[in-house]
């Protein structure tokens, strides 16, 4: 049986200017960002260059983690939050849009797993899902996020790309399934390692 997700067609989901992470905003290149599908892992968030191939290929993490650190202002709080928030609100509608387009009639557990089985693949790392009717729960056996950034400039983008991946997460349950709770990962935790997503329908 063909499942929805291999009848998904490749889309492009969204673009951004990638900067120089020293003191002064200096453009380097535009990242663009796809749904793809891998021949190995399926269908995945990519990002890529245009005119540049293979060769400037970077998971979901490093998406996150440049988005980051492309951030003019954000050196201030507030505005790194705002930014944050906002890019992850248009890139969770863009691949709900992309990834969910013919499963209206799908049961919510059946849309929800769809998407963030898209996500973890995209951040290349290993996962258990549990789930039936009433609840979903990833298991990770490390962060992605922190792991993509260990040793690397990237690091100081890590606060920023796990406010931005706190709000793709969520932004994903109230799009698909209004009366789902996200339960991990929420805001007042995001400043620890993420190692677990988890929803259950309320009421």
């Amino acid at each position: 049986m063909t499942s929805q997700a291999d009848q998904t067609q490749e889309a492009h989901l969204l673009s951004f200017v990638i900067a120089s992470a020293d003191m002064r905003y200096v453009e380097v290149n535009k990242r663009e960002v796809y749904l793809r599908q891998d021949p190995e892992l399926g269908l995945i968030v990519r990002g890529e260059m245009a005119d540049c191939g293979p060769a400037c290929y970077v998971d979901l993490n490093q998406v996150l983690l440049e988005h980051a650190l492309s951030c003019e202002g954000c050196k201030d709080h507030v505005i790194a939050i705002e930014t944050a928030e906002h890019f992850g609100r248009r890139f969770a509608s863009a691949l709900v849009s992309a990834l969910d387009s013919e499963a209206t009639d799908a049961e919510p557990a059946d849309r929800l797993a769809a998407v963030y089985d898209c996500l973890l693949r995209s951040m290349v790392v290993p996962f258990e899902r549990q789930r039936d009717d009433q609840s979903l729960r990833y298991v990770l056996p490390f962060s992605p996020l922190h792991q993509a950034a260990e040793g690397r400039a990237l690091n100081l983008g890590l606060p920023m790309a796990r406010w931005t991946f706190v709000t793709l997460c969520e932004t994903i349950a109230k799009t698909l399934a209004p009366e789902w709770e996200l339960l991990h990962p929420v805001y007042r935790a995001a400043e620890r390692p993420i190692q677990t997503i988890e929803l259950v329908a309320s009421g």
